[in-house]
């Protein structure tokens, strides 16, 4: 006689052989969730820098704020010390142009920076995206256009302009040249020797216009973070981890430097996104299982 040791089907639908083929299913199938299942992200902010006001006139950086941003820290203004926000015509200024761009143009051999007046502070994951135009290379020289991340308001405020550590504490500075070379700086390694610089790439991209630079990583806020930089949605560094973690009070800037003959930098399409973590809805499928498997227990 042939010996089966397959348990029988009333086995495997009832008792404690039911409870764990129960709680099998349920951790399959919350698995799948899991991984099927896409975190939505939460908008902070957009900003589209619409100007509505007609071609050629251009309008204060911080005009119609509130018909160009949405998220749920909007609105959010932008403040400078070292620009005369007063509009085209006057020495060094920053002014919504007729492209619906943000556009700074600094005095000549000098830096300018616009910065957020609303500080970021997120415990997940948070992508930083925005649109950068450095001023166009020239016979007679040519600038850059930075965004600076996770710098303090005090030390935005009183070193304003400034790339590097005296201006940014731990921030993150990335830089688009009108050469075509990008720069990454972790302005907490600063040490007076280049310390700062973590990448640099010459011949990044070699045609004038917009290019959007995203940073993404996993927290914006104080403590050990894992960082990865993108250019055209092209990585250029990923997973660069740093201990200093960012400040309590992160902000977000703009900055340019404009040599002699070169034309002011251009900023567009700023957006700040955090994805929370794990997923809600895998968390409600999860809980909604294990409800069920107690019912039929």
């Amino acid at each position: 006689m042939k010996t089966s040791y397959a348990p029988s089907l009333t086995k495997i639908m009832s008792g404690s052989f039911a409870a764990s083929l129960r709680f099998g299913i349920i951790s399959s199938v919350a698995t799948a969730l899991c991984s099927l299942t896409p975190s939505h992200a939460t908008t902070l902010l957009t900003d589209s820098f619409l100007n509505p006001n007609a071609p050629a006139s251009g309008a204060e950086m911080n005009d119609n704020l509130a018909n160009r941003q949405t998220g749920s820290l909007a609105t959010v203004g932008y403040s400078s010390s070292t620009l005369n926000t007063g509009g085209a015509g006057t020495s060094g200024f920053a002014y919504l142009n007729e492209g619906s761009n943000l556009e700074i143009l600094s005095d000549v051999g000098t830096f300018a920076k616009v910065w957020t007046t609303t500080g970021f502070s997120t415990s997940a994951q948070t992508t930083i995206s925005v649109d950068l135009w450095p001023t166009v290379t020239q016979s007679s020289g040519s600038g850059s256009a930075s965004l600076l991340v996770g710098g303090g308001l005090a030390n935005t405020q009183a070193n304003d302009g400034v790339l590097w550590a005296g201006g940014a504490a731990n921030a993150i500075t990335v830089t688009l040249y009108g050469t075509g070379t990008l720069t990454i700086r972790d302005q907490s390694l600063f040490d007076g020797a280049d310390g700062e610089y973590i990448y640099w790439g010459a011949g990044a991209f070699t045609n004038n216009g917009f290019k959007n630079l995203k940073i993404v990583t996993s927290a914006f806020a104080s403590g050990s973070q894992s960082m990865s930089f993108y250019l055209d949605d092209t990585a250029v560094l990923s997973n660069y981890t740093r201990a200093a973690g960012f400040t309590s009070d992160n902000y977000i800037g703009f900055q340019a430097y404009r040599n002699t003959g070169a034309t002011q930098s251009a900023f567009d399409n700023l957006s700040v996104t955090v994805v929370p973590e794990p997923s809600s809805l895998a968390l409600l499928g999860l809980g909604g299982l294990a409800l069920a498997a107690r019912r039929r227990r």
